[in-house]
């Protein structure tokens, strides 16, 4: 099994929620050959979780931090600052021929009573956003999935079936947290954040076909910029924002880390869209240069 020649194809479940983040911390991680969509300093990033049952390499969950949305007249395209996957093929697929700065990652499901402890100790987490998990329904999680049908995947996840309805889901960079000679670490020690889950309810939703532009590269591993494109299919409809939290007690040195995306994942939710039947297909990426611009300069990652 491997990703073989594109287009590559993948077909799952998404939720994409939009937040406000700070220019300044976008930049962060947004190459300087980039600008950015600015209002009054804020820019659109936020984050895209999906669970898919299809792909090159199987099923597999994925998480991308979205540092904000970099333009390039006339397209304008949300800069992944971070992609999170539980699969080593498709971290590895993500650096090397598509230039992202993907992590390897453990998606943690917490049951209802495990999230109720934490509420319980503030010190532990902090953040904001939505009701998450407190609404009634099926947690957006827990719908059929293959991984889950399989075990659930992570030690300690929680599959359909399995006890408690997942409230949340613990996202953990699983990279080493130890630097190697020259190179800055892509590990951490504690939890990159906790992801409350949306409850859903039978709802109608129209399916919606987009075309939509991408842009990569600019790391360690693929210093050129690149530009792909993607045809999206699904039934969308909105969600109330999930809630993003974090761990309160981060270290000194894992503070000043690159691989502390809060400012990125916190920023301030408005909206949520679930992508059910989603019908994902990616071709593959160019070299390009923007518009007046020179050869760009790797960002960390």
């Amino acid at each position: 099994m491997g990703y073989g020649e594109a287009p590559w194809d993948f077909r799952g479940r998404a939720l994409y929620q939009l937040s406000l983040v700070r220019v300044e911390e976008a930049r962060k991680y947004v190459p300087a050959e980039l600008p950015l969509v600015n209002f009054f300093g804020w820019t659109l990033g936020g984050f895209y979780l999906a669970r898919y049952d299809d792909s090159p390499v199987g099923a597999f969950d994925e998480c991308v931090a979205l540092a904000g949305l970099a333009w390039n007249f006339p397209t304008s395209c949300a800069w992944a600052a971070r992609v999170y996957v539980n699969n080593k093929e498709a971290r590895d697929h993500g650096i090397s021929s598509v230039g992202l700065p993907s992590r390897l990652a453990a998606f943690r499901a917490l049951p209802l009573p495990q999230l109720a402890e934490q509420v319980q100790q503030p010190a532990r987490l902090r953040g904001g956003g939505g009701d998450g998990g407190a609404a009634k329904g099926t947690s957006w999680w827990d719908l059929p999935h293959r991984r889950a049908a399989r075990g659930g995947g992570e030690r300690g996840a929680a599959a359909p079936g399995a006890g408690s309805a997942t409230a949340a889901v613990e996202l953990c960079n699983t990279e080493p947290a130890r630097g190697r000679a020259g190179r800055a670490a892509r590990g951490l020690a504690g939890p990159v954040c906790c992801l409350e889950m949306p409850r859903l309810k039978p709802a109608w939703a129209p399916k919606i076909q987009m075309f939509l532009p991408s842009f990569s590269g600019a790391t360690p591993d693929h210093p050129a910029l690149l530009k792909y494109s993607l045809k999206l299919t699904a039934h969308i409809r909105p969600l109330p924002p999930a809630r993003v939290t974090f761990p309160a007690d981060r270290s000194e040195a894992e503070r000043s880390s690159g691989e502390v995306l809060d400012a990125v994942l916190g920023g301030r939710p408005l909206v949520c869209l679930a992508f059910d039947d989603m019908h994902i297909e990616v071709q593959p990426p160019e070299l390009w240069q923007p518009k007046g611009a020179a050869a760009a300069r790797p960002v960390a990652a």
